[in-house]
């Protein structure tokens, strides 16, 4: 029924399954191993810029 469901709502128009390349799959960096380039970009659009440290603020414990 859910294949069924899917491909009828696919032929209706009402989900679109665009092309995508290879390279531009995001899913293939977490899962499969990929060239450097790719794996930085997708690194860099998953979790952004992560050489720069936290801004830690002042902490305050509240005890009670």
């Amino acid at each position: 029924m859910r294949k069924h469901f899917g491909r009828q709502h696919v032929e209706l128009g009402n989900v679109m399954t665009p092309f995508k390349k290879t390279a531009d799959m995001l899913a293939d960096f977490l899962s499969k191993q990929t060239p450097k380039p790719t794996h930085e970009r997708h690194r860099d659009n998953t979790f952004g810029n992560q050489t720069l440290g936290p801004a830690f603020g002042k902490i305050q414990h509240v005890v009670q």
